[in-house]
């Protein structure tokens, strides 16, 4: 599974139960946003030391291209976190929506998310606890899917049910209309939480847009994406 993939939920619990959540599983739910920012940087690191390499060797012929083979390889063991479960291209989210007292949960794996998920420390501390401190009487679900930037039109490969005290993985052999109605409320919170890129579309003069992928980038940094009391 190439494609991308995410883990997506939304669980109401209230306001105090979230807290003690957040306070005491606070390491293992955090776990993919700090390893996603560490490769990330050092992606960015690696990637121009990168294309310092094969400016210097290029055009160079057959032994130059061996030896920036060589220096590659060293170059790639300077940087072991690369080796990391998480990709720069991945993504965590975990934002409470005060509106609807729920917990929004969102991890993409930008590939290889039926093997990712498996490892995963912030999913695994999710599925083991949050049933715990689940205070509210409704049944709400976790999804895991492709296509999830367009949800719901996407396919569904893993769903739980998550009530008080109780995490349960779900058949998927047969899709239950009982679930349309937690897909939808979870797709609003997607919406709402997702950074909308149509907003760092830049129109120019000439008729043509382009992207200020700066400014997008930075709708993924730090508490835009992740509750100010987990990363506390």
């Amino acid at each position: 599974m190439s494609d991308p993939t995410a883990i997506i939920a939304k669980i109401s619990i209230s306001p105090e139960a979230k807290s003690r959540f957040y306070k005491e599983q606070q390491k293992g739910l955090t776990a993919d946003y700090y390893c996603i920012e560490t490769v990330r940087r050092e992606n960015e690191k690696f990637e121009a030391e990168k294309e310092t390499l094969q400016k210097r060797f290029q055009g160079g012929g057959q032994a130059a291209f061996l030896e920036y083979a060589n220096m590659l390889k060293i170059l790639e063991e300077k940087f072991p976190s690369l080796k990391e479960n998480c990709d720069p291209g991945d993504l965590l989210m975990i934002r409470y929506d005060e509106e609807t007292k729920s917990l929004f949960f969102f991890l993409m794996f930008a590939y290889d998310g039926f093997d990712n998920y498996k490892t995963s420390e912030s999913l695994k501390t999710l599925l083991e606890t949050v049933a715990q401190y689940k205070d509210t009487e409704s049944d709400d679900f976790i999804f895991f899917s492709d296509a999830i930037l367009h949800v719901p039109n996407c396919q569904f490969y893993k769903l739980w049910s998550v009530n008080q005290g109780k995490m349960i993985e779900l058949e998927l052999t047969k899709w239950n209309n009982d679930w349309n109605l937690p897909l939808q409320e979870v797709t609003d919170l997607f919406k709402k939480y997702y950074p909308d890129e149509e907003k760092y579309m830049v129109h120019h003069e000439a008729g043509y847009y382009t992207m200020d992928e700066e400014g997008y980038a930075k709708e993924f940094e730090g508490e835009k994406i992740m509750d100010k009391e987990l990363l506390a």
